[in-house]
C-alpha cells in the first residue's frame, strides 16, 4: 500500500504543479486515476491531508487568487465568482468568509466594467447601445438593476465631463 500512496502523492504533486488546484479538484483527479475502491479512498484521504499539511492545497488561498485574477482580467460580479468557485468544489463557507472579509461592491464593479465598453458602442443608436451595454454586464453576472445603475452613472459622468 505504501507504493500506492507514493504513486498517488507523486501524481497529485505533478497535477498541482501545473496550476493551483482546489482540494476537490485533486480528489476528483485521484479518483479518476485510481478508482473509487474503499482501500483507495483511505489512501486518497491520506494524500490529501499530506498535501494540505505541506500547504500544496489551500482552498482559502485559492479563492483569493481566483478572485484577484478575475479582477485583473475581466471584471465579474460577486455572484458569478461564487458560482464558479462552487463549481470548482470550494466549500460555500470558505467562499462566504472570503467575501465577508473582503467586501466587493457589485455596483462599483459594474460601473468599472461598463466604462470600458461604453465608448465602444458610441456609434450605435441609443436603444441598441443601451441594450448591448446591459447584455454585456449581465453576461458578466451582474443583475439587470446593477446594469441600469451603472448605465445611469456612466451617462451622468459623461454629461459632467462634456460640460
Amino acid at each position: 500500500m505504501n507504493s500506492t500512496y507514493n504513486k498517488m502523492f507523486n501524481r497529485a504533486c505533478s497535477y498541482i504543479l501545473k496550476r493551483i488546484r482546489t482540494e476537490s479538484e485533486v480528489r476528483k483527479y485521484l479518483f479518476k486515476l485510481f478508482g473509487t475502491l474503499p482501500e483507495f479512498k483511505k489512501v486518497i484521504d491520506d494524500v490529501i491531508l499530506k498535501l494540505i499539511d505541506l500547504r500544496y492545497i489551500n482552498d482559502h488561498q485559492y479563492v483569493q487568487i481566483y478572485v484577484n485574477s478575475f479582477m485583473i482580467k475581466k471584471i465579474k460580479s460577486q455572484f458569478f465568482l461564487k458560482r464558479k468557485l462552487l463549481e470548482k468544489g470550494v466549500k460555500a463557507e470558505i467562499i462566504d468568509s472570503y467575501f465577508l472579509n473582503n467586501p466587493i461592491s457589485d455596483t462599483e464593479l459594474a460601473i468599472k466594467s461598463g466604462k470600458t465598453i461604453w465608448s465602444r458602442y458610441e456609434k450605435l443608436e441609443e436603444s441598441v447601445r443601451k441594450r448591448r451595454f446591459i447584455n454585456y454586464l449581465q453576461r458578466r453576472g451582474f443583475s439587470f438593476e446593477q446594469a441600469l445603475k451603472s448605465l445611469e452613472s456612466i451617462r451622468n459622468n459623461k454629461e459632467i465631463e462634456e460640460r
